[in-house]
């Protein structure tokens, strides 16, 4: 890419116009660039040769994903649940966010993405950095295909983002279009007015728009549906405003047949254009260890809030109902309590143990003991809940939002909450909404890992380090004893610095 058609995107991002679309190649866009071993999602076609192989499939070529999970469902388990558990098996890995969710997470000059993908990496980056985020998912109950639910565009604040996921989200199964009945339905649905798209985002949106497309096939029939759409929604006079296509490695005939529907196509690797994005408008990268420039004669930093009377307590509470797997939890407390135990201000520290914890009791646990540090060690799901027990031992689900709002209620001593559950990172974005200081899971974590992190994380924490410090000692304990886990603990603290926080 030329220095000049770098200028101009960066232009178009800066001028507050531009409009995001982001494709299956930013999952799988590399990490570091020489870096080909880390974990990664799957391409479309690897996640179709998976499922053939799951499932014997053998009717045709096994690189499409549509007819082999049509396949999957009709002719080898007949049960739509059995392709959504094995597509969350394959998708919900301990994959780390890529530098372009990273850094498309920080520009708040962008303000609506809208994304094929079904994976919830960007809206995890979008939570851990603060953004007030609005999501949109594809639901064949929805009366229009596509329409944008929440407030409008003209209402939103500094920060806020809409992210529309058209194909709907791993974590609401019954929204993915994943199957050719899924598509055949979706695109039947389409009004030959609309073509897909959003009715507001076609009036409103498009026709102000600057569109980046990232790591989208250019000669996918998705892609071609997806543009049509946006060409339904402009002007005669608008069609001649350009568009910008990142993709690696594209053919000739695509950039003339594209230049023709007036998107650029640039040969670029969308880890190295997040590395140019985020020198352009200082950004940070933590998985490639670029920082924030810190302007020269910058204000000093104001001292570390430390808690100055009293101990500081750590609330445990730990649920395990009798209907779901049994997880290491006593392992782990009895870790944390050695860990601390042998810290150097061991006897600032009080860990209260709460074991089996009910909704019934919940409140008044936090009323009794009016916690700094609130650890929650055991299940939570991948549709926004946590799990506590009910009156019989069972699993009772307890949205994440009314979590939140109660939690919300002791904002004044609560100052931290730890989520040491699998897919905790969903529960994580309402609780940070009230609580400044938030750790969670943003994938599985084995029981191993978890106990790992927990260990060194609070034996950091009552020798003095302070939180960021604390964190990234727990995730370095992980890699240490061999397991792969280090990347699924997710900091989140938009409203602090966490190297500012310490807690003796």
């Amino acid at each position: 890419m030329e220095e000049q058609d770098l200028k101009l995107i960066f232009n178009a991002i800066e001028s507050g116009k531009c409009l995001a679309f982001l494709g299956a190649g930013a999952g799988t866009a590399s990490h570091k660039n020489d870096r080909a071993d880390e974990p990664r999602l799957p391409t479309g076609g690897e996640l179709a040769a998976w499922l053939a192989e799951k499932c014997q499939y053998t009717n045709g070529t096994t690189y499409d994903l549509a007819r082999v999970a049509e396949y999957f469902v009709y002719q080898s388990s007949g049960d739509r649940d059995n392709l959504i558990e094995a597509l969350r098996e394959k998708i919900q890995i301990s994959c780390p966010p890529r530098p372009i969710h990273t850094v498309l997470a920080q520009l708040r000059q962008i303000k609506v993405i809208i994304t094929s993908n079904y994976d919830t990496l960007l809206e995890n980056e979008l939570t851990k950095y603060g953004r007030r985020l609005t999501k949109n998912t594809y639901n064949p109950q929805y009366s229009r295909t596509g329409h944008f639910l929440g407030k409008a565009f003209a209402d939103f604040k500094e920060g806020d983002v809409i992210l529309h996921k058209m194909h709907g989200s791993i974590d609401e199964p019954e929204s993915l279009v994943i199957t050719e009945s899924d598509y055949i339905r979706y695109l039947a649905n389409i009004s030959d007015v609309d073509r897909g798209m959003p009715e507001y985002f076609r009036k409103n949106v498009i026709p102000q728009s600057i569109l980046l497309f990232l790591g989208y096939s250019l000669q996918d029939w998705n892609f071609r549906v997806i543009w049509e759409g946006v060409l339904a929604g402009r002007m005669p006079w608008d069609k001649q405003r350009v568009s910008y296509a990142l993709m690696k490695n594209p053919q000739h005939f695509q950039i003339r047949y594209w230049a023709r529907q007036q998107i650029d196509v640039f040969d670029e690797d969308l880890t190295d254009f997040a590395v140019k994005l985020a020198k352009r408008f200082n950004l940070e990268i933590p998985q490639l260890g670029i920082n924030k420039k810190v302007a020269s004669g910058a204000a000093t930093a104001p001292k570390p809030k430390i808690k100055k009377d009293g101990p500081v307590k750590i609330l445990f509470l730990s649920a395990h109902p009798e209907d779901l797997s049994r997880l290491r939890l006593e392992a782990e407390i009895r870790n944390v309590k050695d860990a601390v135990r042998q810290s150097q201000h061991r006897e600032r520290f009080v860990i209260i143990q709460e074991e089996a914890v009910r909704v019934s009791t919940l409140t008044s646990l936090l009323l009794q003991h009016q916690p700094d540090i609130i650890h929650f060690s055991g299940h939570s799901s991948v549709t926004n809940e946590i799990i506590l027990e009910d009156e019989s031992g069972g699993s009772q689900y307890v949205p994440a939002e009314a979590v939140g709002k109660l939690f919300a209620q002791f904002k004044d001593t609560i100052r931290l909450v730890v989520l040491n559950a699998c897919y905790s990172q969903l529960q994580a974005k309402h609780i940070i909404e009230h609580i400044d200081s938030v750790i969670g899971m943003s994938g599985a974590i084995g029981d191993e890992a978890a106990v790992k992190f927990s260990s060194v994380f609070y034996e950091a924490l009552a020798s003095g380090k302070n939180l960021q410090q604390a964190f990234d000692l727990g995730c370095v304990n992980i890699k240490l004893f061999g397991l792969k886990n280090e990347d699924v603990p997710q900091l989140v603290a938009p409203n602090c610095r966490p190297e500012e926080i310490v807690f003796v």
